[in-house]
């Protein structure tokens, strides 16, 4: 017998996508649906955030990349996480783009791409701050991009970072990392004009139209979290 049942309002899901996406403009919205969609359900969270206006979708593991891949098969898919030899295989099969940082990755990334005969896509992380994943150096980060762009087993899609603080609103360190990353982004960009750049979580789209750029990741928000930890509704955030 249940002791407890949890009911998903993916109506909900829809309508906080859509709310983002208009505060997103021109920006894309990539729906983050790793740890089986924030525990509301992968497979029908991005569904319904993909109804709501998400383009893209996002997870953390190679596992989770494998099920949103076979479910969202022509949705463009990034795996964030740090993975092992064995899991780039398995990420490469399932059709999602990747994460590196690092120049024997890359050389890794480009081998395994090679033996699957096609190549892949590479978001080049830069730490700006945050401290989790990612190089730290601004200088090897324009450097790996550039030796992705100019690898043909590789693809560079794009360039990235995270926020540490962006949901602390009295936190100067936000800035600081914008003003790190704005200028790493724009060498990258102005050698590589199609690459898509991508800094905003939940709460930096909410926070600052600076950190918007081509794309921003939300998570929690389309669950309908408020990110600073206030009243969802005064955000027109709906719990789902």
């Amino acid at each position: 017998m249940e002791r407890a049942t949890a009911r998903i309002d993916h109506g909900a899901i829809r309508a906080n996508c859509a709310r983002l996406k208009a505060e997103l403009g021109e920006a894309e919205l990539c729906a983050v649906v790793k740890a089986d969609g924030y525990g509301h359900g992968a497979d029908a969270c991005a569904a319904a955030a993909l109804d709501g206006g998400a383009t893209r979708l996002a997870v953390a593991t190679a596992g989770e990349a494998e099920q949103i891949g076979r479910r969202f098969q022509h949705v463009p898919l990034l795996t964030m996480g740090a993975l092992t030899a064995e899991e780039v295989d398995d990420v490469i099969s399932a059709g999602s783009e990747l994460t590196l940082w690092r120049e024997d990755f890359r050389r890794l990334l480009a081998d395994r791409a090679r033996a699957h005969g096609h190549r892949a896509r590479v978001h080049v992380k830069y730490d700006s701050g945050m401290g989790r994943l990612g190089n730290r150096d601004a200088g090897e980060v324009v450097e790996l991009a550039r030796a992705c762009a100019a690898d043909p087993d590789l693809e560079l899609a794009g360039i990235w970072t995270h926020f540490a603080t962006a949901d602390e609103p009295d936190s100067a360190f936000f800035d600081e990392q914008l003003a790190r990353f704005e200028p790493v982004a724009e060498a990258v960009r102005g050698e590589h004009p199609d690459v898509l750049v991508h800094a905003a979580n939940s709460a930096a789209v909410l926070r600052d139209r600076r950190s918007h750029f081509g794309m921003a990741r939300c998570g929690v928000a389309i669950y309908g979290l408020d990110p600073f930890q206030d009243d969802p509704g005064e955000r027109g955030l709906v719990p789902a």
